[in-house]
């Protein structure tokens, strides 16, 4: 599991940064001060947010970087880290999943790093393997670590992909999941290309490319050559399908339909 840590009080972040260290040394740690920085992070690369609510009032709030957090990976966990109870109410219309005061303990902040790792088990990855998870959000893992892709669009790309389950997709049906309600144009189509070659760099930079298959027409992904918690659940694997809490890729809108299946 790994951590984000916005705060814009920088004694506090360096606190909070060493205390997690202390208690998960072998964990990840991103520290910003400013809820800009925290966005560019990819929402792949932590598990957990830790997050100053008041942030900064006449910016972005922590309240609303957490939402837009929780918009790009439904299964992000958020703590608040604050200095009063003033933004209680608007932490739980975000879902978060702790509360804490800036007084708190290590004791306190090994409770909750409890309670989020074993109420909420970590994904069904393979460690020294590929690993796809849709179910909570879209995450690749390729040796037990989140893959990072450059272009959100790209990684919905694969997402499709992966959704297909091998079946070729055209541009235009490609373009009109990633450009949700937006007629088809030739902007679109241009824009794809540019799409297809980043996710092939990204794939390549990893080793992996070789899961795509591509013509001129179609793109598709060999389902053979990947290994993915919702192929698990359509095999009937018992331990996947007791992980799943109906949010399969809930960071798309396509997704509604295709959620059908595992109902």
């Amino acid at each position: 599991m790994s951590f984000l840590l916005v705060n814009n009080s920088k004694a506090e972040l360096e606190r909070l940064a060493g205390l997690l260290h202390g208690l998960r040394p072998d964990e990840k740690v991103f520290t910003t001060r400013n809820a800009e920085e925290a966005l560019n992070i990819s929402p792949s690369d932590f598990d957990a947010a830790f997050i100053d609510p008041e942030l900064e009032p006449r910016k972005m709030n922590g309240i609303e970087l957490a939402a837009k957090l929780k918009y790009y990976r439904k299964d992000t966990h958020i703590i608040f880290i604050a200095r009063s109870e003033d933004y209680l109410r608007d932490a739980f219309s975000v879902h978060a999943d702790a509360y804490l005061m800036n007084d708190f303990t290590e004791q306190d902040l090994s409770r909750e790093l409890d309670y989020i790792t074993f109420r909420y088990p970590a994904p069904l990855r393979t460690e020294g393997k590929l690993y796809i998870q849709t179910f909570g959000g879209f995450t690749v893992f390729l040796d037990g670590r989140a893959v990072h892709f450059e272009r959100r669009k790209a990684q919905e790309l694969l997402a499709i992909l992966i959704d297909r389950r091998g079946a070729e997709v055209t541009v235009r049906e490609a373009c009109s999941m990633l450009f949700w309600g937006k007629p088809y144009d030739m902007n679109q189509n241009g824009y794809f290309h540019v799409l297809v070659n980043s996710l092939t760099k990204t794939l390549k930079k990893n080793g992996i490319d070789y899961i795509l298959i591509k013509s001129k027409l179609h793109i598709a992904v060999n389902p053979d050559a990947v290994e993915c918690d919702a192929y698990r659940f359509l095999k009937g694997d018992p331990a996947v399908m007791k992980q799943y809490r109906g949010d399969y890729m809930s960071c798309y809108p396509w997704t509604e339909s295709a959620s059908k299946l595992f109902s």
